[in-house]
């Protein structure tokens, strides 16, 4: 999946790139190297299509970790972030953040929301894939599975759908219903 870009270091304005563009109303998930700095103080949430999301220009928006998201009669579960494997090179709130990783508590509120909804979606939107899934993406061992590779391991164990869509792994692969995006953009809705 894709995320935000930021002009600059201390920018507060959102720059997007050609090959983000996936939908009309462009939606984001979380990624690596967000700004999640400017991204949590300048862009407050606001309640969309079921959940919550940070509305970053006119038709762009940021959803929400863990929410649930009513698009033309279609539910979708969010649950962005992955490790950045390179962040012994970077620096803490330049260009990296902790927050690429969810918290606890954004990971409960995803559960609890599937609970909800009787652990039944159509799409999961991520930005890494589950721990056992990963390897097909990855056959060299290059990322190791987390805390949240963990957690989308029990949410794929869990949870019935149709497809599963992430983008972490910069390769274009399907296996079985679980999609790795990477220069491919496929219409969903």
């Amino acid at each position: 999946m894709y995320g935000v870009y930021w002009y600059g270091i201390g920018s507060t304005e959102p720059s997007f790139r050609g090959e983000d563009i996936v939908y009309s109303i462009q939606k984001c998930v979380g990624k690596v190297h967000e700004n999640y700095d400017i991204l949590y103080n300048n862009f407050g949430l606001i309640d969309f299509h079921g959940g919550q999301a940070r509305q970053i220009a006119n038709s762009i928006y940021y959803l929400n970790n863990g929410d649930i998201y009513n698009l033309q009669g279609k539910k979708f579960f969010v649950m962005g972030g992955a490790t950045s494997h390179d962040k012994w090179c970077r620096k803490e709130h330049i260009s990296w953040w902790k927050e690429e990783i969810p918290s606890v508590k954004m990971m409960e509120h995803g559960l609890d929301n599937l609970e909800k909804n009787n652990n039944k979606v159509d799409y999961v939107l991520t930005h890494c894939a589950p721990t056992s899934i990963m390897t097909y993406y990855d056959p060299y061992g290059f990322y190791e599975s987390d805390v949240l590779t963990d957690y989308l391991e029990e949410i794929d164990y869990k949870v019935t759908y149709k497809d599963w869509f992430h983008g972490h792994y910069h390769v274009d692969k399907d296996v079985d219903h679980v999609h790795g995006l990477y220069n491919r953009v496929l219409k969903i809705l």
